[in-house]
């Protein structure tokens, strides 16, 4: 896929802070492997966004973002960290903060 060699070499050129792509087809363990250690050589972040069931098991972090329902507020989020190598897995209700220009965490629900 060229767009997993495109990538690699993002990643691995240390360019780009983070390095954000869509995929439509799986990842097996070796493409996955490669970009962790690309991302690692590079001290950039990979944001893959890959449709449910085609993650890739070399992922250190899997995410799920859903709309959060909210009659006041339609900018809600649902963040939930489902898969996480390093650490414990969590759930969050977060907004965008049009001013700050960034995601603003409103709520800590259970983990």
């Amino acid at each position: 896929m060229d767009v997993l060699w495109m990538a690699e070499e993002a990643l691995r050129s240390a360019a780009m802070q983070v390095v954000v792509v869509q995929l439509s087809k799986p990842i097996d363990l070796t493409a996955g492997r490669r970009l962790q250690l690309a991302a690692e050589a590079g001290n950039t972040l990979g944001v893959f966004q890959i449709p449910e069931g085609m993650g890739s098991n070399a992922t250190e972090t899997r995410w799920r973002c859903s709309p959060h329902f909210d009659a006041k507020d339609s900018s809600l989020h649902r963040w939930q960290l489902i898969k996480n190598k390093s650490g414990t897995l969590g759930d969050w209700i977060v907004r965008w903060d049009e001013q700050a220009r960034r995601v603003i965490v409103v709520s800590k629900v259970s983990e």
